[in-house]
């Protein structure tokens, strides 16, 4: 069972990236896991190959949450796949110490069909220091207007409405 463990760590990495990849761009980001519930269903043949998928199943204030899939590559014939894992990994954004809202590193990263188009052709006018600013909503003194401000947020929570009945119980 620790091989999953193992194989999980080598996935998730570059899916966070994946997620977010524009803010580790700046110097000190970084992903923290939270931790991880494992539902063990079958063990993995011998020598067998095996597929991993990830799915972001929702956010809040801090924390991501990241479902991944061991399962077997489809049946030939059938199609059929079998599932031989289920995890359930709570992830942080950090940057130094500090923790960056994931709806904040979404929008700068331009995710969103409504706005992400708009809000990334804004992020790749600012610099490292500016991003880094408005991803903690800090404002310039004297109040002057930032490049920033013309990106529009996401919801601040988003997928957490079924979060009692994930796999892990996170409630």
């Amino acid at each position: 069972s620790s091989s999953f463990a193992v194989c999980l760590d080598h996935v998730r990495g570059p899916f966070a990236v994946q997620l977010v990849g524009e803010a580790y761009g700046i110097d000190g980001m970084t992903f923290a896991l939270g931790g991880t519930s494992f539902d063990y269903l079958k063990e993995i043949p011998v020598m067998s190959k095996f597929e991993v998928e990830n799915r972001l199943l929702g956010y809040d204030r801090k924390w991501l949450y990241v479902s991944t899939t061991f399962q077997s590559r489809p049946h030939p014939r059938t199609g059929e796949r079998k599932i031989y894992c289920k995890t359930l990994s709570r992830v942080v954004i950090k940057h130094n110490r500090r923790t960056v809202s994931p709806h904040r590193a979404f929008a700068l990263t331009g995710y969103g069909a409504e706005h992400g188009e708009r809000n990334w052709a804004i992020a790749q006018t600012m610099s490292k220091q500016e991003q880094l600013q408005w991803l903690f909503g800090e404002k310039v003194e004297g109040g002057a207007i930032q490049k920033g401000d013309g990106i529009v947020l996401g919801p601040v929570e988003r997928g957490m409405d079924t979060k009692a009945t994930w796999p892990g119980q996170l409630a």
